[in-house]
């Protein structure tokens, strides 16, 4: 079975707060935990299901096309990160 690990709504804003949420420090110390493993996995983003605002050094089509021809070139994570468009990802075992 193919796994995925999706961190939702975990924001500074929202655990910058006082008082923190409860288990703030525990929680993020799991998702940090979690995130490491995971890293262990190749990673393949939907080249074209992310977006921007338009910028003054550039417009948002520029900046999406650019993220998804350096992410492969990103050595900190890692794996290697694909950029495909949604169509082409397959989800089959």
């Amino acid at each position: 079975m193919a796994s995925a690990l999706v961190v939702i709504d975990v924001q500074r804003g929202l655990f910058d707060t006082r008082p923190p949420p409860a288990e703030a420090e525990a929680v993020i110390a799991r998702i940090n935990a979690l995130a490491e493993r995971a890293r262990a996995y190749p990673v393949t983003v939907a080249a074209d299901a992310h977006t921007t605002h338009d910028k003054p050094h550039a417009d948002a089509a520029f900046i999406r096309a650019h993220h998804n021809l350096t992410l492969a070139d990103v050595t900190s994570f890692g794996p290697v990160i694909r950029a495909q468009a949604a169509e082409a990802i397959d989800f089959a075992c």
